[in-house]
């Protein structure tokens, strides 16, 4: 099946971009089994500036791995988050000027996507991670203790720990996909400022209208496959990265217990489609409002980040005796947890103070866990997000 085509909605505001006009006879609009989407023979799809932010984090993550058997340049890993200083191998990805790309001024607290200003605290909160990172480097040569930093091996791995167990590196990475990826793929590229622009009108000499180009921005954070029918050999192959990854690990009836991935790349392509049938079709009775789409993408992708945590705890909880993996999956969980406080411009199922519980239960010092309080951790997240109850054993 190539296509499917979906009557959706009557119901729409057309001054915040969710529309639509009734007939007798409405315009039926077609969904691509594919994220692709042309006009005049041309693709209208541009998400360049998000895929460039998720090769920074990337590559900071890569150098910051490194620290198990280099010492790390903490002023180096600063301007790879503020992009300053042209840090990084990939030359495209060095910048300069107000307006260069950038890891730090896109997270969450800045005001952007209806979000609160934190006052800093976000970026603070990365910045002593980053900093934390480097000075664990400088102690690679030890081996890790309670109160001691250094490093801590598993089987065939390796970790950098700090003097609480922490592995900086996946507090660093776990969280950006939280505070950068998620927030701005949700609060502010599904928010209602940057969908309440024009549907009608090309961009500039582009041949995709705003609107069309603030939606892909959002799709390019997740970084899902344009063509579904790839990401099984893809997960398996272990050639996605970022959320994609976790979606495909969270994915079926061994995760979530149904098809999460494809759900949520159906809605992204539906809402896709209403919103292109908006300049396709002007003039036209269409019947197509993407709200509905758009909400399903927020909850599913908070539901995987849900997931994700009670997965790594899991993990945790069967790595007791493996201090190098018990540190490993719970500062991955720990990461991950952050961005459960991001979620729906910070108005989430769990609150902040629901987070910090979790990340109570899982103690400030990984030496030291205590078994009981990481099923107690997990029976706190599934009491906010109860489609997980039957499948929290096995995440």
């Amino acid at each position: 099946m190539t296509t499917r085509n979906l009557l959706l909605g009557l119901v729409a505001i057309i001054t915040t971009g969710l529309w639509s006009c009734s007939s007798d006879d409405p315009v039926e609009v077609s969904v691509p089994s594919t994220y692709s989407f042309q006009r005049d023979g041309s693709s209208t799809v541009s998400y360049s500036g998000q895929t460039q932010r998720l090769d920074m984090i990337a590559e900071m993550t890569s150098y910051g791995k490194g620290g198990t058997s280099e010492m790390l340049d903490e002023q180096k890993l600063l301007d790879m988050f503020r992009n300053e200083n042209s840090p990084f191998s990939d030359a495209d990805l060095n910048q300069t000027g107000d307006s260069r790309k950038q890891i730090a001024n896109k997270l969450y607290g800045q005001g952007d996507g209806s979000t609160p200003v934190d006052g800093g605290a976000t970026q603070t909160y990365f910045e002593n991670i980053i900093k934390d990172l480097a000075a664990a480097s400088l102690a690679n040569g030890n081996e890790a203790g309670n109160g001691t930093a250094g490093t801590l091996t598993s089987g065939s791995s390796t970790y950098l720990v700090n003097e609480n167990g922490f592995e900086p590196v996946q507090l660093l990475e776990k969280g950006l996909m939280g505070a950068l990826l998620f927030h701005q793929g949700t609060n502010v590229y599904l928010g209602p400022e940057k969908l309440g622009v024009s549907g009608t009108e090309l961009k500039d000499e582009k041949n995709y209208t705003t609107l069309e180009h603030h939606f892909d921005e959002a799709y390019g954070y997740y970084e899902l496959p344009t063509d579904m029918s790839k990401f099984d050999d893809m997960g398996a192959n272990k050639e996605l990265r970022f959320w994609a990854k976790y979606t495909y690990s969270a994915n079926g009836t061994d995760g979530v217990g149904y098809d999460i991935a494809n759900r949520i790349h159906d809605a992204f392509s539906t809402a896709r489609a209403c919103i292109a049938a908006q300049y396709d079709h002007q003039g036209e009775d269409i019947d197509c409002s993407y709200e509905d789409a758009i909400s399903t993408v927020k909850e599913e992708w908070e539901l995987v980040v849900a997931a994700t945590v009670i997965h790594y705890i899991n993990s945790a909880k069967g790595q007791l005796t493996d201090q190098g993996a018990l540190s490993h999956s719970l500062s991955e969980c720990v990461g991950f947890l952050q961005g459960l406080r991001y979620a729906n411009a910070g108005n989430g199922k769990m609150s902040n103070a629901d987070v910090d519980t979790v990340e109570a239960l899982i103690g400030s010092n990984l030496w030291e866990v205590v078994p009981a309080n990481l099923d107690s951790a997990i029976d706190k997240i599934v009491s906010k997000y109860p489609a997980l109850s039957d499948v929290k054993d096995q995440l």
